[in-house]
């Protein structure tokens, strides 16, 4: 993101999803479809098995959709079975990680200071980090959300403290963990107030010197809601896990967002 990202951006999580059959399905459909789309920067995180074959399926068609990883380890190289470092990302050319996701979060394990180092490790690679960060339903129901937020984002500055640009050329996706798959989207005026209290944050803690730093709003995003997040102050993109995996629904998501001038 050296130049500036032209917004909205729209991302599509398949989590533990697909085959070549359907990335070959999704990827043409999607581009008889293009033409209605021209300014989203639409990005499709994939499991890392199927990566280097998008990103071949999307040069081959003309596509104008990157292609992310899911996740990263925080290690770069080394006896750490089954895992993936950002150097092999690199050397196969992806762009883009998903970090810190809550379903790595609690099936994993994975605390702020885990998060705080791959961050760190995708942007010394150059790698765009994509950084999950929200509250489960206990922390909303009391009240926490600010503060379990301030401390994910806290993790991530205090890793590097005299790093005060290390937020540039990144992304992060509030995501409410309650939200995750459960059909119930958080408020959009709710997620307006969120958004900015991550941006003031941000602004804050780099003296005003931001460049190509988004925000965008994940959970349970779909064609009949996207509009409505979108619309909103500060709400630069959505992540979309379940939707993302219907290539008419992606679709349509593309072509409602592609309307909305940020």
């Amino acid at each position: 993101m050296k130049k500036k990202t032209t917004l909205p951006i729209i991302i599509g999580n398949w989590k533990l999803n697909g085959t070549k059959n359907k990335l070959n399905s999704f990827f043409k459909f999607i581009k008889d479809k293009s033409l209605k789309i021209k300014k989203n920067l639409t990005i499709l995180a994939l499991p890392n098995i199927y990566l280097n074959y998008a990103q071949e399926l999307v040069s081959k068609l003309n596509i104008n959709c990157k292609i992310s990883a899911q996740n990263i380890d925080i290690h770069k190289q080394g006896p750490y079975t089954g895992e993936t470092s950002v150097n092999m990302l690199s050397d196969i050319n992806i762009k883009y990680t998903i970090i810190g996701h809550a379903e790595r979060r609690y099936y994993h394990s994975e605390n702020n200071d885990i998060i705080a180092k791959k961050f760190i490790l995708s942007k010394q690679k150059g790698i765009i980090p994509i950084l999950c960060l929200g509250e489960n339903q206990l922390e909303k129901d009391c009240g926490k959300t600010e503060e379990i937020i301030l401390s994910q984002l806290n993790a991530i500055a205090s890793i590097d403290k005299q790093n005060k640009t290390i937020f540039n050329n990144s992304i992060i996706a509030y995501e409410p963990i309650w939200s995750i798959g459960s059909k119930k989207s958080a408020d959009p005026d709710l997620i307006q107030q969120l958004h900015t209290f991550i941006k003031n944050y941000v602004i804050k803690f780099q003296n005003f010197n931001i460049d190509n730093f988004y925000i965008i709003y994940g959970g349970s995003v779909n064609e009949e809601n996207v509009n409505e997040f979108l619309n909103k102050k500060n709400v630069d993109g959505c992540l979309i896990g379940n939707a993302s995996l219907n290539k008419k629904i992606f679709n349509n998501i593309l072509v409602k967002s592609n309307k909305i001038d940020k």
